[in-house]
């Protein structure tokens, strides 16, 4: 069985002030973030590395700082622009992560940032990834889970205010805008890491307890539509003029933090070995 390896507050704090200057004007997003980078201090990416689903590249470069051998692929043709001109990545790739066009065994470790719960053709996916990783070398990756979807928090409020449909609306939405076609229980997770000949190693949760809860809770709230883009994009405007922003919402967030933590988990940081 693998180890279920959890992180403390300080801990999570640290990952907060890490990334701070990035994040820290959408409260939701670095809240889970700080709980990544939290989850991946302490492990070791050999080199070369594939960074699958990339992004811009910033949370790799930001959490890896060490690292100058790493590869991207994303089918976003926007964001592989983005991690191009960052240059941080030795190579970019536009392509599904279902075709990866690498060699077998190119790589000594692979990274999947909260990204796989995204992906249509999950196994395979994983088939890629532990092709293109070499024996022996590490997968690192993070997941959301099945709470993600069930606890939702703003569709409960609505319905206790006696607005079910736009409750189911709010959470439909939300799922669409996250795409999220793989929110999978954190056991089913590491079942089909294993399936697909990796070893999992230790699990991580991430998002669990109050903290959790209310990450969700702000995440919806945040993505909810509105005529010219959705409500975040308001309190974005907000929340970038407001001259305490930083000091103010780790606070917030170190409060949330010291509350009861037994809630189920939103997701997972999962470290695997080929």
């Amino acid at each position: 069985m693998p180890r279920r390896v959890d992180v403390t507050p300080d801990q999570i704090l640290r990952g907060f002030d890490a990334l701070a200057d990035i994040y820290a004007h959408v409260p939701p997003l670095i809240m889970w973030r700080a709980w990544e980078f939290a989850a991946y201090r302490g492990v070791a990416l050999p080199e070369p590395v594939l960074d699958v689903g990339c992004g811009d590249g910033r949370f790799f470069h930001r959490t890896f700082p060490g690292v100058t051998e790493v590869h991207g692929v994303d089918h976003n043709a926007q964001a592989v622009e983005l991690a191009r001109q960052s240059g941080f990545y030795r190579q970019v790739h536009h392509a599904p992560a279902h075709t990866i066009p690498a060699p077998d065994g190119a790589f000594a470790s692979a990274f999947a940032n909260c990204s796989l719960e995204h992906m249509d053709e999950l196994d395979s996916v994983l088939g890629e990834v532990w092709r293109v990783v070499r024996p022996g070398g590490v997968f690192l990756l993070s997941v959301v889970s099945d709470a993600f979807t069930q606890w939702s928090p703003l569709a409960r409020v609505l319905t206790m205010c006696g607005a079910a449909n736009a409750g189911r609306l709010v959470q439909m939405q939300h799922e669409d805008y996250h795409h999220l076609v793989n929110p999978l229980p954190i056991e089913t997770w590491l079942s089909r890491i294993n399936r697909a000949g990796f070893q999992v190693r230790q699990w991580t949760p991430l998002a669990d307890g109050v903290a959790g809860w209310m990450f969700l809770l702000l995440d919806q709230v945040w993505h909810v539509p509105t005529d010219d883009a959705e409500v975040g994009t308001e309190l974005e405007g907000y929340l970038s003029a407001a001259t305490r922003r930083v000091p103010a919402l780790r606070k917030i967030f170190a409060g949330l933090l010291e509350l009861d933590m037994g809630l189920p988990a939103a997701g997972a940081v999962v470290v695997a070995t080929r």
